[in-house]
């Protein structure tokens, strides 16, 4: 899974985001940073303050950040995970 074939939802309420994987074969062609960031904004609801858009990018911008480090193999084993969870959760 490659960050071409991922999508985003987002249902404007600041509360619900939706990470989608697209088959390859259906997948729009690769977008520009700018197509993106327009995407992103253009589909806020029209009542949106500046904040919401910030918001929607720091997000998109961190998935982006996740997804180039999965790609590079940087990723931390399922196991490990668990172990700090119930570290942060006592």
């Amino acid at each position: 899974m490659t960050r071409d074939n991922l999508s985003l939802n987002y249902d404007g309420g600041g509360e619900f985001y939706e990470l989608i994987y697209r088959h390859p074969i259906w997948c729009d062609m690769v977008m520009t940073t700018k197509e993106k960031v327009l995407q992103a904004v253009s589909s806020l609801p029209d009542d949106a303050s500046i904040e919401d858009a910030m918001d929607r990018l720091l997000f998109l911008a961190k998935i982006e950040r996740g997804l180039q480090q999965a790609n590079a193999g940087q990723t931390i084993p399922h196991a490990e995970i668990k172990e700090r969870m119930a570290k942060w959760l006592k």
